[in-house]
């Protein structure tokens, strides 16, 4: 019970984690650069005698480097998205990423696409037509969707990437990503924001802090120890969440676009989720 409860309040900041990104006058710079520096900070403090940085292979370093990279990507284009459009429109983009993650996996050779994985990105490509306003590049909402869409696709490159790194335990994994992506972040040193406001500096504190080592070390535990399937689901728990905290937060609109665009999204990516599980189950049975 208490895993469940774990999984959940990690969805509770997730949720929050774009409320804040947006809330701060702070640029995407800077936030990644505080950001990573903290978690690194509290991840080398508290997990030290987890993480296994001797006797690493070049293949593994090589590993590491990769996903760090893959990581700062996926942080920067999802902070940009937010920035110019919303805190809903780019957590609806990011929730795109199990769609992505079907494409890989059909690319790759790894999956044949099913009729319901091909119903589940018919369903996200309708809901991020339904999502925007008008289909113009002059319009933020379509731009940061765009690039919360792109953040979604490196986003989902990260599991391919850990799956096959299997050998090196969480703690590893979790600081070789913080690490190499603080690494990355600081080629743009020259254009970090020192001079902030104090509730800006509050801000990027929480989000450092609670969102990112706090969320992801929650949420580490939780999927260690949990279904794939509770997991996989209860994720898309965080956009009603950051939703509501948007409208009081920061007074955004919940349209009707919105919600009916971010359901359909949600529904494509829970079919390409529960029927794989559903049909196994019903081989299991005729067995």
């Amino acid at each position: 019970m208490r895993s469940y409860f774990l999984a959940v309040l990690a969805m509770v900041l997730f949720g929050l984690t774009p409320v804040l990104i947006k809330y701060v006058q702070a640029n995407v710079y800077t936030i990644g650069v505080v950001r990573l520096s903290i978690a690194v900070v509290l991840t080398w403090l508290f997990l030290n005698n987890k993480v296994q940085l001797k006797g690493l292979k070049r293949k593994q370093w090589r590993a590491l480097i990769l996903i760090g990279l893959f990581f700062s990507l996926h942080w920067i284009t999802y902070f940009l998205s937010i920035k110019i459009a919303s805190a809903t429109i780019g957590i609806v983009g990011l929730s795109t990423f199990g769609i992505h993650l079907i494409l890989f996996g059909w690319i790759a050779g790894t999956k044949i696409p099913r009729w319901y994985d091909f119903s589940a990105i018919a369903l996200a490509i309708a809901g991020n037509y339904v999502l925007l306003p008008a289909l113009s590049f002059e319009n933020e909402d379509v731009v940061g969707l765009c690039v919360a869409v792109l953040s979604a696709m490196f986003f989902a490159v990260l599991p391919i990437f850990q799956q096959k790194n299997k050998d090196l335990n969480n703690a590893t994994r979790a600081f070789g990503q913080y690490a190499f992506a603080l690494v990355f972040f600081l080629f743009t040193l020259p254009w970090v924001q020192w001079d902030l406001g104090s509730h800006d500096w509050w801000g990027l504190l929480v989000l450092g802090i609670v969102c990112t080592f706090g969320a992801h070390t929650l949420w580490l535990k939780a999927t260690t120890e949990l279904p794939t399937t509770f997991t996989s689901v209860i994720y898309y728990l965080a956009i009603p969440m950051t939703m509501v905290m948007s409208y009081y937060f920061l007074e955004e609109r919940i349209t009707t676009n919105k919600i009916i665009g971010a359901s359909l999204i949600v529904l494509g990516n829970l079919m390409a989720i529960v029927f794989p599980i559903l049909k196994n189950y019903i081989k299991k049975d005729q067995v």
